[in-house]
């Protein structure tokens, strides 16, 4: 096998681009699974265990503050694992969630907030639910310089959305709490679309419910996922459009950097290769995709042995993997992406090693490849790629004109960019723009701004997060919410 040809089978897995093998059949649709989750716990109960396990103060209907205490802690799904102070008076918690009986059942929460008084988050009629994508969760993208020594705490998009009053809230997948070495993955077999919609809903009904407690009104949220936590934000609104408007959670959607649907023939056809791959691993057995493995392992030869050689992509070095893989994905990454397709942007160097990164440094890529996990489930990805084959049915576009909330698709020219507002077009709302960052002419792209850039750069500040919280800022509803506790 030739340097080429290993290189472009091995680095396929790891980014999940394209179809992992070929195949001339077209694929079936997937069984469509339904989440044994769904409905086990009630959010209200994981809210009040929320509240009372973070010390927030709880107010009733007239606005009167009650006793911690008050409030039970409920039924015990519920950990509060950390709080951390981050900059000012911004302060991150992150709850693990039991939402099944199985040991892996588990959603993380997070809540960055603006906090003057311990135990009085700052009433604020602007919230966001943030979802992560494939392999990376909440911390390394949304709060990247919080959990990084190469970037100020500050440099986080989290961070500066609750330093401008927005009250952030994320969630954590249940993949996320797998630990690596696992042997048997058949507890994944029914992890699927639905049961990921099924764990959003449980993650805003609690967020909500937290927030109503605490003096924040029953006020709808926004919703952001990024990458493919945007394709699966889409298969989220497609089932929200279906439900009566009371019921529904999400006050404005947007899609960062992800798709659904494409009007580009290549990139469909990619899709349907790549769902009949998924199709093909999922029913002899093997219910889990280990690109995170992959990933962890060159970030850990670099980080112990950076100048020897890669024992899986000689004859860069274990130093110049990484390096290449972020700033040259779209070497492999076929017809399912943009040809210039990149995580990071870098500087050409010889042989395709970038002599530098422009927008993040290498010290913080490494950190965020290295806060990869191991494991997703075969079977979501298996259904998210169906639902983006045209030869296939699925039921996760079939309301998208019934979608009516305001949206804001944002991209980057160097990651899949302006490529993701057709999707945007299929929607039902009248309330539809999109935000593209460029700082290179298009035969530039290859250096141009990256799909990771821009929640790791402080670049992304100004050009990313900023019209972010613009579009929340006018997309909030009007409350009395404008006096803030007292900060003594």
């Amino acid at each position: 096998m030739s340097q080429r040809h290993w290189l472009i089978v091995i680095i396929t897995v790891v980014f999940v681009f394209g179809s992992i093998s070929c195949s001339d059949d077209r694929p079936t649709a997937p069984a469509g699974q339904t989440a044994t989750g769904a409905g086990l716990v009630d959010p209200q109960l994981i809210a009040m265990e929320i509240v009372a396990k973070s010390g927030w103060v709880v107010e009733n209907e007239d606005g009167m503050s009650l006793a911690p205490d008050a409030i039970p802690e409920g039924p015990g799904l519920v950990q509060l694992v950390d709080r951390q102070p981050i900059v000012g008076d911004v302060v991150h918690y992150t709850y693990q969630i039991q939402v099944d009986v199985g040991p892996y059942d588990v959603i993380g929460l997070h809540r960055v907030v603006g906090e003057p008084t311990e135990g009085q988050p700052t009433r604020s009629q602007k919230s966001v639910m943030l979802l992560h994508g494939a392999n990376a969760a909440f911390n390394p993208v949304f709060l990247a310089g919080a959990y990084s020594d190469a970037a100020p705490d500050y440099q986080a998009c989290a961070v500066y959305l609750a330093q401008n009053g927005v009250d952030v809230w994320g969630i954590d997948e249940r993949w996320v709490s797998i630990p690596q070495g696992v042997a048997d993955f058949s507890f994944m077999s029914d992890w699927g679309v639905e049961q990921e919609i099924a764990d959003l809903e449980t993650a805003f009904s609690a967020a909500r419910e937290a927030r109503r407690l605490t003096g924040n009104g029953n006020l709808k949220m926004h919703f952001l996922g990024y990458s493919r936590g945007a394709t699966a934000g889409y298969a989220y609104m497609n089932h929200e459009a279906q439900l009566p408007p009371g019921q529904r959670q999400v006050a404005g959607f947007i899609p960062v950097e992800g798709q659904m649907k494409t009007d580009n023939p290549d990139f469909v056809e990619a899709r349907c290769q790549s769902a009949a791959n998924f199709e093909s691993m999922y029913n002899s057995g093997v219910y889990q995709e280990e690109t995170g493995v992959l990933a962890l392992t060159l970030w850990y030869l670099a980080m112990v042995d950076p100048d020897g050689i890669s024992p899986i992509f000689p004859p860069f070095t274990n130093y110049q993997v990484p390096l290449f893989l972020g700033a040259n994905t779209w070497y492999l990454a076929g017809p399912g992406s943009p040809p210039w397709y990149h995580f990071v942007a870098g500087i050409p160097g010889q042989g395709g090693i970038p002599s530098d990164l422009i927008y993040t440094s290498i010290d913080l890529w490494f950190d965020f490849l290295g806060m990869w996990y191991p494991y997703e489930p075969i079977l979501r990805d298996w259904e998210l790629e169906a639902a983006g084959c045209d030869a296939i049915d699925t039921p996760y576009d079939d309301y998208f004109g019934d979608i009516t909330v305001p949206v804001f698709y944002v991209g980057v020219a160097g990651g899949l960019g302006a490529y993701g507002v057709y999707n945007t077009t299929l929607l039902g709302s009248s309330d539809v723009s999109a935000h593209i960052v460029s700082f290179q002419p298009p035969e530039n792209a290859l250096i141009d701004f990256g799909h990771v850039d821009m929640f790791t750069s402080a670049v992304g500040e100004q050009e990313v997060w900023h019209p972010i919280l613009t579009w929340i800022e006018n997309h909030s509803h009007p409350s009395d919410l404008q006096r803030q506790r007292p900060t003594g």
